[in-house]
């Protein structure tokens, strides 16, 4: 995972202490709720974080309450994952409403691109949201961010939702022991109404069905 050697205690500490900006879901197993989207401020700053340890994160908003994606007492992956979506301009998923799910793919990469895909169902329409932000071009940090929105079919739905409750997606554990410093971090989050899961593996393991069915509906392959 990139960056995970530098990111440091003091970055980490800073981005605890930023759980003033967001408020909680009315469930804990839900995710956190920023109280307003975010600003293009917070957005600069969390670019910065994402390539950069040393960057401040005042303004930088934590995704998840304590304990939903770390071990207990660790906030590590909570607070570098929440950069990188952030980063993107992604918030924290919400909890739906009768008749709709949100499913959101994140594929945070060392040396490539980074890639966001969120599919949200509601009763009139499905529709797939794809965000690439660009590798760093070569002696720079510059990136560019690619945003694309399509429609999806029921028949596409249906299929992920087959594939979710074969994995069974539900009750996986949300972290794997297994990994490496380098390559890419896989994180696949599911809301609804009445339940919440994330589930973050490296490269993918574990999740290849239903990571595979949503890129190929973005017609995106990620670069290995």
């Amino acid at each position: 995972m990139k960056g995970l050697s530098l990111f440091t205690l003091g970055n980490v500490a800073l981005l605890i202490s930023l759980y003033a900006y967001c408020g909680y879901s009315d469930n804990a197993m839900f995710p956190l709720e920023l109280e307003s989207g975010l600003s293009d401020q917070q957005v600069s700053k969390c670019r910065e974080a994402s390539r950069n340890p040393g960057a401040a994160t005042e303004s930088i908003p934590l995704y998840w309450p304590p304990g939903k994606l770390d071990e207990p007492g660790d906030h590590f992956y909570n607070a570098w994952f929440s950069v990188q979506l952030c980063a993107m301009r992604e918030l924290p998923l919400k909890r739906m409403i009768d008749g709709q799910v949100t499913i959101r793919l994140l594929i945070d990469s060392s040396f490539h691109e980074d890639i966001v895909i969120r599919i949200e169902r509601d009763v009139a329409e499905v529709r797939m949201i794809s965000r690439i932000w660009g590798a760093p071009e070569l002696g720079t940090e510059s990136r560019t961010l690619d945003t694309s929105e399509v429609r999806l079919s029921q028949r596409h739905w249906s299929a992920l939702e087959v594939l979710l409750e074969e994995l069974p997606f539900w009750e996986l554990d949300p972290l794997d022991s297994g990994g490496g410093k380098d390559g890419s971090t896989w994180v696949l989050e599911v809301s609804s109404k009445d339940r919440y899961h994330i589930v973050e593996r490296w490269e993918g393991y574990g999740l290849p069905e239903v990571t595979s069915l949503i890129l190929a509906l973005a017609d995106v392959e990620p670069t290995r």
